[in-house]
Parts: structure tokens; C-alpha cells; sequence
């Protein structure tokens, strides 16, 4: 009740001051009080009259009210019928605030979901270097070279859920500057040389003189991750590295002869955890890092394709072009 009386203040007030006015003519101009007390009584009877017929549509409100607050946890429910303008626009506001709520909701739990399939995943992925080190060091003469790739499979592993830990802190983590296309390549595929020599692949670089404004760290990432993808797919062929200079603007070309992607894989090689046929044949894959890729270098403005065939080979292009950066 108290709150029906704070709501209908106005309207109270309003009927109290119109009474004073009429006690207060009738008092001026000495007039019978008899017809002023008739007046200030039908005055009152009216505001009674307003407000009781007024009651029960308040108290329906505030059930439905209730209602939506109880499932407010779940959806927004039906609100009132609103009773004015301005409450009608007070309730778009609410249901603009709801959709927003609802959208960063669903992201924060696709986040959490992915987050909890890839440590998973990636959990079971480490345990296999790590268990192809402790059976080699139960050897009399540990093979080194054997010891060092495993020991590299690791690191990537590792690089790997470190970028992951990037990209979900957006781009704090991100200095652009200009820098040397050359260095950045040079110094990546210098971590991937244990993966050539074992798979016997030569490594060919080719024109990288090109200063590209990007975050050096970002981008040695996706190159190692590219590089390492073609040695490990590639059966005593060749690796190229080099700027497409057959195309506008700066566009890196990571391209080698290896088995290829079937055509029905190639829509699909960027989606979270989608290893493709070569891939299961692989156990090793992951079906992360072309993801990884895909989101780094979307965060750096730059975007990438692949073409390939099977048995002949793939050919991805990096085009390190400045664009809108992407902060989802």
C-alpha cells in the first residue's frame, strides 16, 4: 500500500492543494462553509474512487514483476503492459540491457566451453612427447636427435597454449611496430630445423625484404606454426618460404609438396579442433593450430588462405597487409 500511496503522490498532493484553494476562496469571501465542505468531500470521494480503482492493476504489476525477477536468472519474461511513455521507454531500455547481458553471456560461455575442450585436449597432446622422452631415456645411448624433437614438440605445445592465454586477454599483450619480414621468418624456422632434418625436407627461403607493421612476437608464432605444419606433412620434398610478389601488397607464401588437403577438409581447416582426414591419420594433430593462426593474425589486422591439392602439395598465403584490427 505504501508504495501505491508513494506512486500516486502527485495526484494526491494535487487533490489536497485543490481543497486548500477552495477552503481558502470560501474563507475569503465569507461565503457558506456548507457547499465548501460538500466540494472538499467530493473531491476526496474522487481521489478514494481513483485510487481504489487504480489498486488492483498496481497489485497485478507487481505480481508480474515478481514473476519476471524470478526468472530473470533464466529470461527476461513478459513485463507489464507499460503504463506511459515514459515507461515504455524505461522498459526498452531494460530489454536492450537484457540482449546485451544475454550476448556477453553466451560469449563468456562459449569461452569457457572451448577454454575447457582445449586444455583437455591439449593435456592429452603433451603426454605424448613427454612419454616419448621417458622410453627414450631408458636407453643404454639415448638417440638425441629423437630426444630434441620431442623436446621441441613440447615447447610448441607449450608456445602454443601461451598464445591461446594472449588471444583471451585481448590485445593488451600487442605492440605494433614496424619490423624486418626477414628476421621475424629467419628467427621462426630456425626453431623448426629439428623437424626438417627428421622428416628429411630441405628448406628454401625466398625474397623476404619487406618491413611490415606488426606485433614480432604475434606474427613468429603463426610462421612457426605454419612451418612446422608443412615439415610435418611433407615426405622428403621441399619447403618455400617467400613474399607472392604476384600479388597486391605484402603477402607471405608459406608453400610445400607435401600430401595436400582434400577438397571437402579446405572449407573447414580454421575451425576449432577439426583435424581433417589427414589429421586423424595423423594422431598427433590437433586441430588448434591453424585456429591459433587464423585468430593471431585477425587480431593483428592481416588474414589468411590456403589453397591445396592432394598429393601435390599446399600453398598457404599470409597477407601482412594493415587492416582493422579485431578485438573479438
Amino acid at each position: 500500500m505504501n508504495g501505491y500511496i508513494k506512486a500516486n503522490k502527485m495526484s494526491i498532493m494535487l487533490t489536497g492543494a485543490m481543497m486548500a484553494v477552495t477552503a481558502v476562496i470560501y474563507g475569503l469571501y465569507r461565503l457558506p462553509w456548507g457547499p465548501a465542505v460538500y466540494v472538499i468531500l467530493m473531491e476526496a470521494v474522487i481521489l478514494a474512487g481513483v485510487l481504489a480503482a487504480g489498486y488492483p492493476g498496481y497489485c497485478n504489476r507487481l505480481r508480474q514483476l515478481r514473476v519476471v525477477k524470478n526468472q530473470a536468472e533464466y529470461t527476461m519474461g513478459e513485463l507489464p503492459r507499460p503504463a506511459g511513455e515514459t515507461e515504455r521507454r524505461y522498459q526498452e531500455i531494460l530489454k536492450e540491457m537484457y540482449r546485451r547481458q544475454k550476448v556477453l553471456q553466451d560469449r563468456l560461455e562459449e569461452s569457457v566451453r572451448d577454454s575447457r575442450q582445449y586444455y583437455t585436449r591439449w593435456s592429452h597432446q603433451i603426454k605424448t612427447p613427454i612419454a616419448g622422452i621417458r622410453l627414450l631415456l631408458q636407453e643404454e645411448s639415448p638417440d638425441r636427435a629423437a630426444l630434441n624433437r620431442e623436446l621441441y614438440r613440447i615447447e610448441q605445445y607449450v608456445e602454443m597454449v601461451l598464445q591461446y592465454q594472449r588471444l583471451g586477454g585481448g590485445t593488451d599483450d600487442l605492440v605494433l611496430e614496424a619490423c624486418s619480414l626477414a628476421d621475424i621468418v629467419k628467427a621462426a624456422v630456425k626453431k623448426t630445423a629439428v623437424l626438417f632434418r627428421h622428416q628429411d625436407v630441405s628448406l628454401e627461403l625466398g625474397d623476404l625484404e619487406a618491413e611490415v607493421v606488426t606485433d614480432e612476437k604475434w606474427l613468429s608464432f603463426v610462421i612457426e606454426q605454419l612451418a612446422a605444419n608443412a615439415a610435418k606433412y611433407t615426405r622428403k620434398g621441399k619447403v618455400w618460404i617467400g613474399l607472392d610478389r604476384g600479388q597486391p601488397g605484402t603477402v607471405l607464401m608459406v608453400r610445400d609438396t607435401g600430401i595436400g588437403i582434400l577438397p571437402e577438409d579446405l572449407p573447414r581447416i580454421f575451425e576449432w579442433g577439426y583435424t581433417g582426414y589427414n589429421g586423424r591419420k595423423d594422431r598427433r594433430a590437433t586441430g588448434i593450430g591453424l585456429t591459433l593462426c587464423r585468430q593471431t593474425l585477425e587480431r593483428l589486422g592481416h588474414s589468411v588462405r590456403i589453397d591445396s591439392l592432394p598429393g601435390e602439395g599446399t600453398s598457404v598465403y599470409v597477407d601482412l597487409t594493415r587492416r582493422k584490427i579485431s578485438y573479438d
